[in-house]
């Protein structure tokens, strides 16, 4: 036991050196350097640790990334990191540059377990419980002096899991967070004077193409400064369900005006596009991604937007090599910014799943992507305008032209209809009254044919002899209402009747006086029935069953013990036959399980029978339950 102990101290103190080996010092040199590989991981698959739990984790794995990428996941990820302070510097920042995730916690602990401080950020909390407001994720590093201190992160996101961290100087940081606003404000700033420029040609121009670009450049406009964090931090801070679908919400729209815009572009609908389906399906799926975003699981967004944004730029670029003429200089400026566009979106999505790394070029590529796409979709609409404008004037002098003989042309044809119409009114006279007595000859016999189907199925489910239900019938009858008591959780009776010493009526009298005995049964029982919604049915030979839908084993009972009555009491033959005959009955009913079949009830119901016969016959019995189950 103490050699035991003794392996675990030591294992424990080999590990707490490899933790300190691991810490990061705390140096101006390491200012903006990211902090991947000196973090470890550690999955919480429910969801619900707490930070002292954290702390007593033994199996946190290494980060092999500079900056940790997990792709798409649902589940809450501890990120921790060692340092080590040195006092070299004061006024520590640590910067967290991806402003899309949902809930980010900041924990700082001492070399003794004690709590220095915590912090709780992400967007599906307010802006305003920050405490330095700023874009990107920013939390103090409040180090009192020399020593080692823990940092915890824990991580909630339902956009990607990447957690590109950094340290910082307060006045480095200021000087990195300038240049970084800069070029984001010149992205944006592109983008807002793109939009304003095909605004302005809109109203000019009324052309409904240029409203839709503006549309699609409105929408990745959102979508930019949802990316950036630039929403979050100065319009919609304090609204968390806004700030956790801004991106999807902008992302649907982006696809769906600029799908509309290329199809109106390329034409596609005037040239008879084959795929021209696929892009409409894309477009409406962006549509109603959208109108599910209050009720759809943010965690598949990525991968929806991910899917409709390839599907149509594969599908454009089918359509542009399909109608590609190597003079069309409009379609080969749109075939270079569909390009340039379709490489920054691709990198970026496998960016944010998790299948590329994650730097400052892939971070960008989208941004890139788009401000080029735009540009070069501007000068190609300002290309379009100009080729219409000189096929609209050729085609204006073909018009003219054509103009003098296409107005005898049409004199010449509305002759010729107003002769054409007077012979169709009076073929249309004709075949008015034909119409009618066809369609009289086709109700008559449609009503013929329909009596004469009727009668036949009737016979076809009636026995010949006894003009009852036959067998056949019986068999789909009770496995219908068997099924229906099944999935109603309904009672089903059946009762077995068999004619008592018939082979010696049979016998004795002659199979004719025997035959008008089954009929005279029959018709005794139905008389009894009645309009009860229960069915008597010859099953074969002298035996009969009724089917009892909805009733209990003692309704059955009591209505077998009816049939016996009527039955023995009346004289079922001639002068010739017997005096009288009798009947013995089998009861079985129970509300059928899962498990059980209609044929389980048919026999218990036939053991019941056996045992009236076994036991003096004219007489009733009834089905017995052992252990919660009918048995006869």
């Amino acid at each position: 036991m103490r050699f035991r102990v003794l392996v675990l101290l030591l294992l424990l103190s080999s590990a707490t050196a490899n933790l300190q080996a691991q810490a990061l010092v705390l140096d101006p040199l390491i200012q903006g350097a990211p902090l991947g590989k000196y973090m470890s991981f550690w999955v919480d698959e429910v969801g619900d640790a707490d930070l002292q739990k954290v702390i007593r984790q033994a199996d946190w794995l290494p980060s092999a990334e500079t900056v940790p990428n997990h792709g798409l996941s649902r589940k809450a990820f501890w990120f921790r990191l060692q340092v080590q302070n040195n006092n070299r510097l004061e006024n520590w920042l640590l910067e967290i540059s991806n402003p899309l995730l949902d809930e980010l916690d900041f924990y700082l602990v001492s070399d003794d377990g004690l709590l220095l401080s915590e912090h709780h950020m992400g967007i599906a909390r307010p802006n305003s419980g920050r405490q330095l407001v700023h874009r990107l994720n920013l939390v103090p590093l409040d180090m009192p002096g020399d020593g080692h201190f823990t940092i915890y992160l824990r991580v909630i996101s339902h956009h990607s899991m990447q957690l590109p961290a950094s340290l910082w100087s307060m006045e480095r940081f200021i000087e990195h967070s300038e240049a970084g606003s800069v070029v984001v404000g010149m992205l944006a700033g592109a983008l807002a004077i793109m939009l304003l420029y095909n605004f302005f040609l809109y109203t000019a121009i009324r052309d409904p193409i240029y409203l839709v670009y503006v549309c699609g450049v409105c929408s990745f406009l959102v979508l930019q400064i949802s990316l950036k964090g630039l929403g979050y931090r100065f319009l919609w801070g304090e609204f968390s369900a806004w700030s956790q679908v801004s991106t999807f919400l902008s992302a649907y729209c982006a696809l769906f005006f600029a799908t509309t815009f290329a199809m109106w572009f390329l034409k596609l609908k005037q040239r008879g596009f084959r795929l021209l389906w696929a892009i409409n399906l894309v477009r409406y799926s962006a549509i109603g991604a959208l109108l599910m975003l209050p009720v759809l699981d943010r965690y598949w967004n990525l991968y929806i937007v991910a899917l409709l944004a390839i599907s149509v730029i594969c599908v454009g670029f089918i359509a542009i090599f399909t109608y590609y003429k190597s003079g069309d200089r409009p379609i080969k400026i749109f075939i270079a910014a569909w390009v340039v566009f379709l490489l920054g979106v691709l990198l970026y999505i496998f960016n944010k799943l998790g299948w590329i790394s994650v730097n400052v070029w892939t971070e960008q590529t989208i941004a890139l992507g788009m401000i080029t796409e735009m540009i070069l979709f501007s000068i190609a609409l300002g290309d379009r305008i100009n080729t219409e404008k000189a096929q609209a004037l050729a085609a204006r002098e073909k018009v003219l032209l054509s103009l003098e003989s296409e107005q005898e042309e049409m004199q010449r044809l509305l002759q010729i209809e107003a002769m054409e119409l007077n012979a169709k009114e009076l073929s249309l006279q004709v075949q008015l009254k034909n119409n009618a007595q066809l369609e009289q000859s086709i109700e008559q016999r449609t009503g013929d044919l329909r009596q004469a189907a009727e009668k036949l199925r009737e016979l076809v489910r009636l026995d010949p002899l006894t003009q009852v239900y036959n067998r056949h019938f019986f068999n789909e009858q009770i496995a219908e209402h068997f099924e229906t008591a099944k999935h109603h959780n309904r009672f089903i009776s059946l009762l077995m009747i068999d004619v008592d010493h018939f082979k010696a009526v049979n016998d004795q009298w002659g199979h004719a006086i025997g035959d008008k005995c089954l009929c005279a049964v029959a018709a005794r029982i139905s008389r009894l029935l009645g309009d009860t919604g229960h069915k008597l049915f010859r099953f074969g030979g002298e035996e009969f069953v009724v089917l009892m839908p909805g009733a209990d084993p003692k309704q059955g009972y009591l209505l077998g013990d009816a049939i016996c009555e009527q039955v023995s009491t009346v004289n079922l033959a001639d002068q010739s036959g017997p005096d009288r005959v009798t009947v013995s009955i089998g009861v079985a009913g129970f509300t059928p399980e899962a498990s059980q079949r209609s044929e389980q009830l048919v026999g218990m119901a036939d053991t019941a029978l056996y045992r009236a016969k076994q036991s003096g016959r004219n007489r009733v019995q009834l089905a017995l339950e052992n252990g919660g189950q009918l048995r006869a």
